[in-house]
Formats: C-alpha cells, structure tokens, sequence
C-alpha cells in the first residue's frame, strides 16, 4: 500500500497520515508482510517469524 508507512524504530503505523494503533503481535505480522512484499509466505513461516 502506497498509502501506508511503517517506522521501524518507533513502530508506528499510520495510513493516510493517521496512525493506526496495532498490538506487538499485529505489528509483526505486518511487518514481516511489508518485508517481504511479492513473496509466497507459508503459515510456518509466519508463525517463525511471529512468535
């Protein structure tokens, strides 16, 4: 999303220059989505990374 930006030494998220209260596990997962924008992600490989 073009629209979104991740800090990833605040962890703040905001989208449309809101931002959007995320939990630590939610934030992760969002993260490591960003990450790895365009790639296959397999449940094991999430779950690794979100612990």
């Amino acid at each position: 999303m073009k629209d979104m930006t991740l800090d990833t030494n605040t962890h703040v998220v905001t989208r449309d220059g809101k931002p959007i209260e995320l939990t630590a596990k939610e934030y992760a997962v969002l993260e490591y989505f960003m990450r790895n924008k365009g790639r296959l992600l397999t449940r094991s490989q999430i779950a690794d990374h979100v612990v």
